[in-house]
């Protein structure tokens, strides 16, 4: 049930990583892109990046930095200022801060939201990537034919029910 914007169990349980929804062992199994984010302005990527870190305790350094950053294709783009950067350098930096401290479960917010064609190709294609690598993600978007490409598994939510469930062949389906 939804009150003040706020979801609240009805019924059930839920686990992440084996550990209790909403715990702190769950919650470090986190990693979050939020539709609407905002990265400080004057702060380089690699500043965005070693903040989180620091937040999340990861102590994977600079070479964890690195490691990130050409996996979102921005190794080039280390020391350039976030109000210098593209809203899809913006996005994809989101996406590297989600993934700092390696956690087990992603979760993306409409994360081509405002993006040109190319962009939403390039974020399309690091999503295949990271289910390549064997990363959960949890793709909230309104984008049908992007889910199609990229996502296992779909979910329908109507009103906070599920609607339909399945695979992306079989709810395209009549």
């Amino acid at each position: 049930k939804v009150c003040c914007g706020l979801v609240r169990p009805t019924a059930g349980t839920a686990t992440i990583a084996g550990a209790p929804a909403g715990s702190k062992a769950a919650r470090v199994q986190l990693g979050y892109l939020a539709e609407l984010f905002r990265f400080p302005g004057w702060a380089r990527a690699d500043e965005v990046l070693e903040l989180h870190q620091r937040l999340t305790g990861s102590d994977g350094g600079a070479a964890e930095r690195d490691e990130l950053l050409v996996l979102v294709g921005l190794a080039d783009a280390r020391d350039r200022r976030v109000e210098a950067m593209s809203k899809g350098m913006q996005q994809r930096l989101g996406i590297a801060q989600a993934l700092v401290n390696r956690p087990a479960l992603l979760l993306l917010d409409e994360p081509t939201s405002a993006l040109d064609p190319v962009g939403r190709r390039v974020v399309r294609e690091l999503l295949v990537e990271l289910r390549r690598r064997g990363q959960s993600v949890l793709l909230n978007s309104h984008l049908l034919s992007e889910v199609e490409l990229v996502c296992d598994r779909v979910a329908i939510i109507d009103g906070g029910q599920v609607v339909a469930a399945g695979r992306p062949s079989e709810l395209a389906r009549p």
